[in-house]
């Protein structure tokens, strides 16, 4: 987990912590068996039944009762026992007859003699922080055997010296010594043992990974770039280096300064392009570092204006341009004037109004813009020419701009598989809302509804998806495709966000309706019948089922999906999209004839359907399984045999073979377990269906517990960022919390942030983690100071001379606002 991840995590944390009342169980419908609400009447019946009690009524009863307990004590030192009639008058005297004003248990419990131990959920469980603290450890070897393995690991390594696994296995082996060495002792033993292993196999990554941990460890930042530049020396296209010698700078509390770092970026890429032209991999993981700090950094101009060269050099040279909207720049002055009107303390007029402007002031103004008075926002070409290149191989465009969604923080990369492919790691990622539509973690500007200003990012990210597909209109036709795909994809993802917040209306949907057709309108849209599947699942969304039937009628009554002439991706998604639909309104009968396809609903029609899906299913499985690539596209676009399967699982559920149905998914996992592309998307996408199919409601299906809870966990162990299998997870409720806990703990940060959400719903917030340190771990990133200011007002000041001294981007300075109050 990244700096600027714990960081977030910690915010997210306090935030939690200290702004917000308890969570409403009724606002959770899904977890209202977790807690119990006790009613008045329950209340005023359990306090009825208690026994009123006067204090000064049985004084003398309680001195009675010291008496007896004081003659029992000496009774019980003297060597005899006590004779069996006062024993039996005892007992009589310790029976509660209800008519004494209080009750003293003298009878001990004979079955508590004889537990052994507690068992859950009697056991408690408990979350030690520093497990072992003050024990020895049990596996430590002595001084004789540590030198004894030493000299054997030492032989290894001349014997063998370009093997890189006896080198690493040396330097693990170190932590294994007896000796009471401190952390910099150990360290720094590594360290020589790593610089040798680099003399015998010069530009090794695995070798430079432990060398850039190791003298983190040992020297200060200053020292660290320097020996750095020696290793940039020998090795000068080694991206590994090269991004450590910028991030020991940017890390720096003390040396991070934004044009400093950016100067580190500028060399860094221009050597790296001298001397590797060819790679463009390496160019773009280069490209992808500065475009996010800028971003971080609160400098949105100068990012948009580096994508948009980016684009133009390497897709399209005159196709994109990202223009302000003027009309947006008035509607930001209405609302800077009611919050400058508001009477607010002047720490929460600015946090305000820079959020506004952050939002609206993103897209960078053209040459010549005279309505800014601010000359930041006017961008040139020229200032960030330094941080993109050309690419070698113009396939490499594509995966540009797919990158380039990535950090404009499009939601498309849910899955474990394609961020992998990415090499894509959610502690990379400055914006979650993407990943949870989380509101507590927006950084703006974005498309999530909750921040003022979110139409003019969400129309951007729409208009640059129109210019990427006219952009491959004819070179690309999938390509092309894909991108339209895409953004019917997110008008379906902002509708469902209009409705879950409330803000839904028929106007909207008329708006959305006309775009949609609009699309589809057009001659080569026509036939491609993605679109209108799309187009059924945001009717079903605006509760048009009528309409989600016409549509479906006139785009796919005619296709035939069982033939061999359909055209398999795009009629199996719309018959798949359809039959889940049907599904979710419990119209289980329409389902039904929906996939026999309008025959007649009889034993025999139903048997004979049955075997053509679990033919065509085993025909595809027994052609997939040799198959080891993947394109890019078939990420994103619907994949036919996943399809396909759905069809004929949701049909053998129908039926009532839900059983059945689960051992079919359990063996075509099977022949899906090697490590490549193809069979880890599709292991991914099944193991999505199985736990479906196993939360299936009825009799016909019964899972227990201990099963759905296992497979969640193996497929939470092997994909651990998938969104699905996490919630899935979280919202288990007949699992104690612990084993929930434990499972969503140091998997990934996807599920720490899930961990979260489960604490918040069953109201078990620990005051654990504070502010404290952020912004020193993470000087270069905005959003934290804005954070501080929301969570610890009383150090604004303090917060805005950081930011000013980083020279992060500031749109509103504190004497332009004492100016503008006191004009108001």
């Amino acid at each position: 987990m990244s700096k600027f991840q714990r960081s977030r995590l910690k915010v997210l944390r306090f935030s939690f912590m200290e702004c917000h009342e308890p969570l409403e169980v009724w606002n959770y419908p899904f977890i209202l068996g977790i807690t119990r609400r006790v009613s008045e009447e329950e209340a005023s019946t359990s306090k009825s039944v208690e026994p009123q009690k006067n204090f000064s009524s049985f004084q003398d009863e309680d001195l009675k009762v010291l008496e007896t307990v004081t003659e029992e004590k000496q009774a019980t030192d003297n060597s005899s026992p006590p004779p069996p009639e006062k024993i039996r008058k005892l007992d009589s005297e310790s029976t509660f007859t209800g008519s004494e004003d209080y009750y003293v248990d003298k009878k001990p419990m004979k079955s508590y003699f004889k537990v052994e131990t507690l068992y859950k959920p009697a056991c408690p469980e408990y979350k030690l922080k520093h497990p072992n603290q003050t024990s020895s450890k049990d596996t430590q070897i002595t001084e004789e055997d540590f030198d004894f393995k030493l000299s054997e690991y030492n032989t290894n390594v001349i014997r063998f010296s370009k093997n890189v696994d006896y080198w690493i296995k040396l330097v693990q082996f170190q932590d294994e010594a007896p000796y009471k060495w401190t952390s910099l002792v150990l360290a720094e033993k590594k360290l020589d043992i790593i610089e040798r292993a680099l003399y015998h196999i010069p530009g090794n990554e695995e070798l430079y990974k432990l060398y850039i941990e190791m003298i983190n460890i040992c020297f200060a930042s200053y020292e660290v770039s320097k020996k750095l530049e020696i290793q940039i020396s020998k090795n000068p296209t080694n991206y590994f280096l090269w991004n450590a010698y910028i991030m020991t700078s940017q890390c720096s509390m003390a040396r991070c300064l934004v044009p400093d770092i950016l100067k580190l970026y500028e060399k860094s890429m221009r050597e790296l392009y001298k001397r590797s032209k060819s790679d463009d991999q390496t160019m773009l993981k280069m490209f992808k570092n500065v475009a996010i700090f800028l971003k971080q950094s609160g400098l949105f101009e100068q990012f948009f204006a580096l994508l948009k060269l980016g684009l133009e050099l390497n897709v399209d040279p005159n196709s994109f341009n990202f223009q302000n909207n003027p009309d947006a720049q008035n509607t930001l002055i209405e609302y800077e004037e009611l919050v400058l009107k508001s009477g607010l303390p002047m720490t929460e007029i600015w946090l305000r109004i820079e959020k506004l402007r952050q939002n609206y002031y993103f897209l960078p103004c053209p040459p010549g813009y005279k309505s800014s008075s601010d000359p930041q926002r006017i961008v040139f070409n020229e200032d960030v020419c330094h941080y993109i290149y050309p690419l070698s191989n113009n396939e490499n465009s594509f995966y540009m701009i797919l990158q380039i969604l990535y950090m404009l923080k499009f939601p498309i990369f849910s899955s474990s598989c394609f961020r992998n492919k990415f090499n894509l790691e959610l502690k990379d990622s400055d914006g979650l809302e993407e990943y949870f539509l989380c509101k507590e973690l927006v950084v703006g500007p974005t498309f999530l509804n909750n921040v003022i200003g979110h139409e003019l990012y969400s129309n951007t990210l729409k208009e640059l998806l129109l210019l990427c597909s006219e952009c491959f209109k004819n070179r690309d036709e999938q390509k092309r495709i894909l991108f339209l795909y895409l953004l019917l994809k997110f008008e379906r993802l902002l509708l469902v966000l209009e409705k879950v917040s409330g803000k839904y209306n028929e106007e909207y949907g008329k708006k959305l309706r006309s775009k949609v057709k609009k699309i589809l309108k057009k001659d080569e849209n026509r036939n491609v019948l993605n679109f209108y599947s799309e187009y059924i699942l945001m009717e079903y969304e605006m509760d048009k089922m009528d309409t989600v039937e016409n549509i479906y009628q006139i785009a796919f009554a005619s296709e035939k999906y069982l033939s061999e002439e359909t055209r398999c991706s795009e009629v199996y998604y719309g018959v798949a999209s359809y039959v889940e639909i049907l599904l979710k309104k419990g119209d289980f009968d329409k389902a039904l004839r929906l996939i026999l396809g309008g025959d007649d609903v009889t034993d025999s029609s139903k048997l004979i359907v049955l075997r053509k899906l679990i033919e065509k299913v085993s025909n595809i499985v027994s052609i997939e399984k040799n198959i080891s690539i993947m394109e890019l596209e078939q990420y994103v676009l619907p994949d036919h045999f996943i399809n396909l399967l759905k069809i004929r699982i949701y049909y053998q559920c129908l039926l009532g073979q839900n059983l059945e149905a689960i051992e079919a998914l359990e063996k075509i996992l099977q022949f899906f377990i090697e490590k490549n592309d193809r069979h880890q998307f599709l292991r991914e996408e099944v193991l999505q269906i199985l736990l479906k199919i196993m939360q299936w409601p009825g009799k016909n299906c019964i899972v227990s517990n201990v099963l759905f809870f296992d497979k969640i966990s193996s497929a939470i162990e092997e994909f651990p960022e998938n969104l699905f299998f996490l919630s899935t997870a979280v919202l288990i409720q007949n699992q104690p919390w612990y084993k929930i806990r434990k499972l969503l703990s140091q998997k990934s940060v996807a599920s720490v942030i899930f961990q979260i959400v489960g604490i918040r719903i069953r109201f078990l917030l620990n005051r654990e983690m504070y502010l404290d340190n952020d912004i020193n771990e993470c000087p270069w990133n905005k959003a934290l100071y804005v954070d501080g200011c929301i969570y610890v007002p009383q150090e604004v000041p303090h917060l805005q001379d950081l930011l000013i001294e980083k020279q992060l981007r500031i749109y509103a300075l504190p004497e332009e606002l004492d100016i503008l109050r006191e004009d108001k």
